[in-house]
């Protein structure tokens, strides 16, 4: 039998160690690959989870989205809201004012009214306490009759005492009644006209002519001033020459219209057109008298 070298047995060492180191590798390969499959698994739990959760939180961005438009609606309904309060605060301010001030009126109202009343009944109780033919005087006094009726129905009212305001109306709008009637019947009969009052006779065209009172310059007047005659003087000079004369005035007469001083001027457009340019502007301080055309 050969007998072992050495190199044979350092080969055959080396090979049982790679064994050794083989097998100790291959276990820790799968012990590693159990664990890589055991990882695996939980990444994928992680991944479903993950995936889970990115749903929730898009969900709850959505959610909170919509909670933010709510929030922007809600804060411009506050601003609305709270400008309306200041509105109705100021309207609530001055409805008050104006409450108080009503009140203020109503009872200065019902002061008057309360005074009003008072001197109202007043009236009423001195009125009522006047007799009935003293209420009016002129009536008494030229219509003796009524008077007696009043005095009568006054007797009757006051002793009877029960009749009412009502009858004592009624029968006061009777006796006014009577009294207009009688009244209206007084003043229809007028006096007619007697066939002796002698009638004016129309003047003519050429009396209508009037007079005013004149100024100007003293150059224009004649010797004795003119005044105007009267209605009858002057249509009986027409009937008899056909035309209208001057008056003739006597010196009193004279006298009287020159004392009258005029300072303005009643005319103050009239222009004669006979006598120069200027002499209408001045005034003598005399009375004239002019014709109207």
């Amino acid at each position: 039998m050969p007998q072992k070298t050495p190199a044979n047995s350092s080969r055959r060492a080396t090979s049982d160690t790679l064994e050794k180191t083989n097998a100790s590798l291959l276990a820790d390969c799968d012990r590693y690959r159990q664990r890589n499959e055991r990882l695996q698994d939980k990444v994928a739990k992680f991944e479903d989870k993950n995936s889970k959760q990115e749903d929730k939180i898009s969900k709850y961005e959505d959610k909170l989205d919509a909670a933010n438009r709510e929030l922007r609606h809600a804060k411009d309904e506050i601003k609305r809201l709270m400008a309306e309060i200041q509105l109705t605060t100021g309207q609530k301010d001055t409805l008050e004012k104006a409450c108080k001030q009503l009140r203020y009126e109503k009872e200065t109202m019902d002061n008057m009214y309360t005074s009003l009343k008072a001197s109202y009944e007043n009236l009423m109780m001195k009125y009522d306490a006047i007799p009935e033919e003293r209420r009016n005087p002129m009536t008494a006094a030229a219509l003796p009759e009524r008077s007696k009726r009043s005095a009568t129905a006054s007797a009757t009212s006051g002793g009877s005492g029960a009749s009412s305001r009502a009858q004592q109306d009624s029968d006061r709008g009777r006796s006014r009644r009577a009294d207009k009637e009688r009244l209206g019947a007084r003043f229809e009969t007028t006096a007619t006209p007697t066939s002796s009052t002698t009638k004016r006779p129309p003047l003519a065209s050429a009396n209508r002519s009037s007079f005013i009172e004149g100024y100007g310059s003293s150059r224009r007047r004649s010797g004795s001033a003119a005044a105007p005659l009267s209605r009858g003087v002057m249509y009986e000079s027409a009937v008899h020459t056909g035309r209208f004369e001057d008056p003739v005035v006597s010196p009193r007469e004279a006298v009287a219209f020159s004392t009258v001083p005029r300072r303005v001027p009643s005319n103050g457009g009239y222009h004669s057109g006979s006598s120069g340019l200027l002499d209408d502007d001045y005034e003598d301080g005399d009375y004239h008298i002019r014709t109207i055309h």
